[in-house]
């Protein structure tokens, strides 16, 4: 196996730390719900600002006032882990970054854009902090807020850097993306699981933390397309190089559904 210094894998468990060996996480089973095209975001979907305000995701979506929106869910900041050199966590999140940016700059006209970044809630000790920091501790404590604000700022550091082009909001539980064997593991001060928690997850994932992934929203909250997700650019073990979208893939899929929104209006 290779041995990673400059991000944690979004698809294996590993650590940083000269440990050799890494366990695959086991796809849960099937049972819950996952969003698909023709899902309608569940109104009690939250996100947190940098200032920790929560804000409900479909409000968000509307809020863009724009027919269509992309909202792109991404291993976020760092945390100022030394030995992560580019700043996000995620090897396949950085390399989607450039589609993202792309995007925004031709069709923020017409399409809003949300980023949510994605904490390494798993692995918060090889960031520097204790483990679990932003799972297993009150969120009054010491180790949380040190974990929390840390994220945070390297979310914001990546913004000034250009690497991410709008401001995200933030995931801090990794609810979005949670599996039920993730959920299992829980302690009381995560707090209730929520009814919609890992609904943004795919029902097949076999990955950690299963980011990146691009969703195509109208401006209801409804799911037009089929996420786009899965790519993996930095295989590790027995994984393989896997793409399974480009920008053009996203691209053709926003101008056919503004396409066909031009028509239904000129009608």
């Amino acid at each position: 196996m290779r041995t990673m210094h400059k991000f944690i894998s979004c698809c294996v468990l590993f650590t940083l730390m000269p440990v050799s060996g890494f366990q695959l996480v086991i796809a849960d089973s099937i049972e819950k719900n996952h969003y698909q095209q023709g899902a309608i975001i569940h109104a009690d979907i939250t996100v947190q600002d940098q200032s920790g305000a929560q804000h409900h995701l479909l409000n968000l979506i509307q809020s863009q006032e724009k027919p269509l929106s992309v909202i792109y869910i991404f291993g976020g900041g760092a945390m100022g882990a030394k030995s992560i050199t580019r700043g996000i966590w995620c090897q396949d999140s950085y390399e989607d970054l450039h589609i993202l940016r792309t995007l925004v700059d031709n069709y923020s006209d017409q399409v809003g854009f949300i980023a949510i970044a994605e904490p390494p809630v798993f692995h918060t000790r090889q960031m520097g902090f204790k483990d679990r920091a932003l799972l297993d501790y009150a969120h009054d404590s010491k180790s949380y807020l040190d974990a929390y604000q840390a994220f945070v700022e390297s979310n914001h550091a990546a913004v000034k850097k250009g690497l991410i082009p709008i401001e995200p909001y933030l995931d801090m539980g990794f609810r979005l993306l949670m599996s039920e064997r993730q959920q299992a593991s829980l302690n009381e001060s995560y707090g209730s699981v929520a009814e919609w928690q890992g609904f943004f997850r795919a029902p097949n994932e076999n990955q950690t933390y299963g980011v990146p992934a691009f969703w195509i929203v109208d401006e209801n909250g409804e799911v037009v397309e089929p996420p786009f997700r899965g790519n993996v650019y930095h295989p590790h073990g027995d994984d393989v190089m896997n793409l399974n979208y480009s920008l053009k893939d996203i691209a053709v899929a926003i101008n056919k559904h503004l396409g066909d929104l031009a028509k239904t209006h000129a009608d």
